[in-house]
């Protein structure tokens, strides 16, 4: 692949986690600005990921039809506009803020799938289509890392400043897109195809995937209640830590390559998932908790979902040619489904914060394995 063309898609592949990991950093200005309360800002992150997961299979299915030009102009776009009307927004409109803020994270959504379905399209061989999703997935942890250094910068000159950038990129994306519209085609020869989303291997990686994400997105929400509230970590500690972990998920996924052509994708899997669920028994099983074992859980988390996140990603693409960008939609949107049931689910059985990460790392993990082994005894395609 052209170095051009992977940038394009690297700046595709952080629209969506950019519109996370600089809004974070508004929030403390932004709820003053807009006179919300806690719920009402819940509403606001929340709102952002139903625009995401509400443009994924749409996405999908255009760039299967029309190509990634349409999508990627489209995306840029709304997450442009949006970025500027919640940069400009008046006083006390909360409503309109949650509105724009869906239009942004349809816009991130949009972006995201053309890259993924993109790579599929272009790449004639797995091994080099498994390097790019690697480092793709590497270039997005590195949003976490730079985030938070970048948006404290910028919130020097108000909080609008940091919806201004988001603007700007996604300005910049829009015109990129004309520009590289030559350059990235499909392959000439036409990859294996199929329509058929109910197939045992992708299937097996959607569940995978969907519990790597969900420790993921769990151990996101509870870290500061974790670190800060439980075991009094000052934010720059916690923030030092956070950044620590993204840097681990980055240099797993730029090593995964090297580490592939050692170690197989089916020994890999198994055995990050399986020192997932080690992690949970260990957490679990400690009546004294101290931060220590949360940090060493934590850094698991992050090398591990690297490793899973990717392998299952070119595995259950693999049979789409065609539809690609329909299947990476389909894979995404059950992700964020997941995780959201899940959370929800906790919530109703009353799990704390410690709990939900803990029972998710041991009975996903051992779960996904399951899965993973029984269909490879079935269809032997690893």
């Amino acid at each position: 692949m052209q170095k051009s063309i992977f940038i394009f898609l690297s700046l595709l592949i952080i629209l969506y986690p950019l519109g996370i990991d600089l809004y974070i950093i508004s929030v403390p200005e932004l709820k003053l600005q807009l006179s919300a309360n806690d719920i009402e800002i819940g509403r606001v992150f929340s709102f952002y990921l139903f625009g995401v997961a509400a443009s994924l299979i749409l996405a999908g299915k255009v760039t299967d039809r029309f190509g990634i030009t349409p999508v990627c102009i489209v995306g840029s776009m709304f997450f442009m506009l949006a970025s500027l009307y919640c940069a400009l927004i008046p006083p006390h409109r909360v409503f309109e803020f949650i509105i724009a803020r869906f239009a942004q994270g349809v816009g991130g959504g949009f972006c995201y799938i053309a890259a993924l379905s993109t790579v599929r399209k272009i790449c004639t061989d797995q091994n080099e289509r498994m390097t790019i999703y690697a480092r793709l997935n590497g270039i997005s942890c590195t949003v976490p890392v730079l985030a938070p250094t970048l948006g404290a910068l910028l919130v020097i000159g108000g909080w609008q400043v940091i919806f201004y950038t988001m603007a700007g990129v996604g300005g910049i994306l829009m015109f990129l897109t004309l520009g590289m519209k030559r350059k990235v085609k499909r392959c000439k020869t036409e990859l294996a195809h199929s329509s058929n989303y109910l197939n045992f291997t992708f299937i097996s990686m959607l569940i995978a995937s969907s519990i790597s994400l969900g420790t993921v997105y769990s151990y996101v929400s509870i870290s500061p209640v974790v670190l800060m509230g439980e075991f009094g970590q000052s934010i720059d500690e916690y923030a030092l830590w956070m950044g620590f972990f993204a840097t681990l998920s980055v240099v797993t996924s730029f090593g995964l390559p090297y580490i592939r052509r050692y170690i197989g994708d089916l020994f890999l899997l198994i055995i990050s998932l399986l020192v997932l669920s080690l992690s949970g028994i260990i957490a679990n099983s400690l009546l004294d908790k101290n931060v220590s074992i949360y940090l060493f859980v934590f850094s698991f988390i992050g090398i591990c979902n690297s490793i899973v996140f990717t392998i299952a990603l070119g595995k259950a693409l693999e049979p789409y040619g065609k539809s690609s960008g329909e299947a990476s939609g389909i894979l995404h949107t059950c992700q964020l489904l997941f995780v959201s049931i899940y959370i929800y689910v906790s919530g109703l059985f009353e799990l704390n914060p410690f709990e939900m990460l803990e029972y998710l790392l041991i009975f996903g993990g051992i779960f996904s394995c399951f899965i993973i082994f029984i269909v490879n005894i079935k269809i032997r395609k690893f």
